[in-house]
């Protein structure tokens, strides 16, 4: 969140300020729309991979003393719930400086009181079946209810342009993902009788390079985006 979702959002921020100060809304759309696409691309992968090496991290950083094995197995769990909201944080991150952008705080703060009354339910329904799962899974799940709301909100003023490009991100994110997955997957079985800390660097190096090789045969442009480089014109993207 801090490295990738609240940097992301923070580094578009100005250019949303920008937009809005010029009251060039559509302008304002675009970059909401770019940023919801970077959020995509950085957020899956982060969300398939920490799940792939949970038990390893967990471990590294974690076993020893009295936190036992069995205890790396429960917190891994727990994680691998708390990740699957991280699409939704990103971009709820995105979404809530838009609203600031145009100096609009009633909405983000309203959709923030819906989001918590859910998971004050979901806390109290889950954690029953789940245990501490169930309290990060409520936690990931009030998430999208919140950009839900925010995401339904901006649509309603600026159009579906926010979310132009989106359905493609996602698709070919999920593809390179897939490569990803298989990357760190077969590290971690080759590696399986070295250290957890070796696992750990030698899966997260193969999963992140793969990524990127495969971001740029599949020439995803939001890699160039990232890297600070103009992408390549694609005529199917009205941004």
């Amino acid at each position: 969140m801090g490295v990738f979702g609240i940097s992301l959002a923070t580094a578009i921020f100005p250019v949303m300020s920008a937009d809005a100060g010029r009251r060039d809304y559509e302008a304002l759309a675009r970059t909401v729309s770019r940023g919801f696409r970077c959020a995509v691309f950085v957020a899956l992968p982060a969300t398939v991979g920490l799940f792939l090496v949970s038990r390893p991290l967990v471990a590294v950083i974690l076993e020893r003393g009295a936190f036992t094995a069995v205890d790396t197995t429960k917190t891994a769990a727990t994680l691998s719930f708390y990740l699957l909201g991280l699409t939704g944080y990103f971009a709820q991150q995105i979404l809530t400086r838009a609203f600031y952008s145009f100096q609009e705080s009633g909405v983000p703060a309203r959709s923030a009181v819906i989001a918590v009354a859910i998971n004050i339910v979901l806390n109290l329904t889950l954690v029953w079946p789940l245990g501490t799962g169930g309290l990060a899974l409520a936690t990931a799940s009030s998430s999208y209810v919140q950009v839900a709301f925010l995401g339904s909100v901006l649509k309603r003023r600026f159009g579906s342009q926010i979310f132009a490009g989106l359905g493609k991100a996602i698709g070919l994110s999920l593809v390179a993902t897939g490569f990803m997955a298989l990357a760190v997957g077969g590290v971690l079985h080759e590696l399986r009788e070295v250290s957890q800390l070796v696992r750990l660097i030698t899966a997260v190096g193969a999963g992140a390079a793969t990524y990127v090789v495969a971001a740029r045969v599949l020439r995803i442009e939001m890699l160039s985006l990232l890297l600070g480089r103009k992408p390549e014109a694609d005529p199917s993207d009205p941004s």
